[in-house]
């Protein structure tokens, strides 16, 4: 039998974000598909289902969106 292949669930609040990934998050939120941020953050931010690649870029998911908008600024990590 195959193995099937089961997403990460969307995580919300289980392992902080740093400081560069809530910016990342909020940058991400308000621009287009988003190009540039560094592979490290990027792959974070999907893994944690906070955003998505379109494009070739990221986008917010609704739980990325959700995130910013109970202002969890204080669930950071250093």
């Amino acid at each position: 039998m195959a193995a099937r292949h089961i997403p990460p669930m969307n995580r919300f609040l289980p392992d902080p974000l740093t400081r560069e990934e809530m910016s990342a998050l909020k940058l991400v939120a308000t621009a287009p598909p988003l190009r540039g941020l560094p592979y490290k953050v990027q792959r974070r931010l999907v893994d944690l289902g906070f955003a998505e690649t379109v494009r070739g870029g990221l986008i917010a998911t609704e739980d990325g969106l959700l995130r910013i908008k109970l202002g969890l600024n204080e669930n950071l990590r250093d």
